[in-house]
């Protein structure tokens, strides 16, 4: 079986080549429900490792501790050292990726809504790998999905995925005098941004840059910062479970969140207890935003050496951007996209934000 694997540092997305369609692949929890994505998760206890949909129904069990978004440290310089704890145990990095990997692998051949392919159960894959990766982060990347037991045919930068969803989705914006996107992608735990080529079938990452520390995580830590302190805490006073059930139900409420949400509210004594201030906290979501709008505006500053390289190249070519393109699931955030329109309105023909493959809007200057 063929596939194309994004490994995120939230959620981990499958599609697989299925006679000329390439359908993502849905997984299936203990209940019987499906999700289309596998969770980047682990759960530990006294040793024992669980991952993906596993780990997510354990993790409120007592005694389970849950770790997330450990793909960040593979932006580490030597991540190929390093050690980690999940849990009460250390781990390699490496090995916490393989096992993690391997146990996507056993979700796709036996709980996943896969085409049937016989008793064949090779997994031929393409891996998605962000542009500003460097070649360590590549090298581990490779090692731990063949470790896993994937057979590994190519890698391909994030940005150029991106442009090939967008010549399909926008391809009328592209003409000769506009061949080049940014792609603005950020994700549950990184941010990058591309210049890409568009040339027939040629999609070349022309320029990079990114923070790999900037992501939907840091948006669940903020709204949990601003809750807190609604109620005069702070996260230093809460023990290590209460702050994770309180960032899962943050994570969950922002998920949640539309361009007409007003209120966000909180069941603290579900996260801390008894010794909660107050049972629940309700805060106004522009409180929310005025919190993170300080994050995005991070991720444009990190744009910056790409919006020099575009117009580098856009004035040699007497040419224009075709659009912006914003993808990653943090960016359906409704506070992402209204930063990013009153700072970089002016600078292209479209902007178009794509979560989960599905358009949300896309506007033409002036128009």
């Amino acid at each position: 079986m063929r596939l194309g694997i994004d490994f995120g540092t939230t959620r981990t997305v499958v599609a697989c080549c299925d006679r000329g369609n390439y359908p993502v692949l849905s997984f299936f929890d203990d209940a019987g429900d499906t999700v289309d994505f596998f969770p980047s998760v682990v759960a530990e206890h006294k040793g024992e490792l669980r991952f993906g949909l596993d780990a997510l129904h354990l993790a409120a069990e007592h005694g389970w501790h849950l770790a997330r978004s450990f793909k960040r440290l593979l932006a580490r310089p030597r991540a190929s050292d390093a050690l980690v704890h999940v849990g009460g145990i250390e781990i390699a990095v490496t090995e916490l990726i393989s096992r993690f990997l391997a146990s996507l692998r056993e979700a796709i051949l036996y709980r996943s809504n896969r085409p049937a392919a016989g008793s064949d159960e090779r997994l031929i894959a393409v891996v998605a790998t962000p542009a500003n990766a460097h070649g360590a982060q590549r090298f581990v990347t490779l090692d731990t999905f063949r470790r896993a037991g994937f057979e590994v045919i190519g890698m391909l930068n994030e940005p150029s995925a991106a442009g090939f969803e967008y010549t399909h989705r926008h391809h009328r914006t592209i003409t000769s005098k506009r061949e080049h996107i940014v792609v603005y992608d950020l994700g549950g735990g990184t941010f990058d941004a591309s210049l890409v080529h568009l040339s027939g079938r040629h999609h070349d990452a022309v320029a990079t840059a990114g923070l790999n520390h900037l992501g939907g995580d840091d948006f669940d830590a903020v709204l949990a910062d601003v809750v807190l302190s609604a109620v005069n805490l702070e996260r230093k006073d809460l023990s290590r479970h209460a702050r994770e059930l309180l960032l899962d139900q943050c994570r969950e409420a922002k998920e949640r969140l539309n361009p007409n949400s007003r209120r966000i509210a909180i069941d603290l004594e579900a996260a801390i207890g008894a010794d909660a201030p107050e049972p629940e906290v309700t805060i106004a979501v522009q409180d929310f935003y005025d919190a993170a709008t300080p994050l995005v505006e991070r991720t444009i500053v990190a744009m910056q050496p790409v919006m020099a390289k575009l117009d580098e190249n856009v004035d040699e070519a007497m040419t224009e951007i075709a659009g912006i393109y914003v993808v990653g699931g943090a960016s359906a955030l409704p506070v992402v996209p209204r930063v990013l329109r009153g700072s970089i309105w002016a600078t292209c023909t479209q902007v178009a934000v794509s979560v989960g493959g599905n358009c949300h809007w896309a506007c033409d200057r002036g128009g």
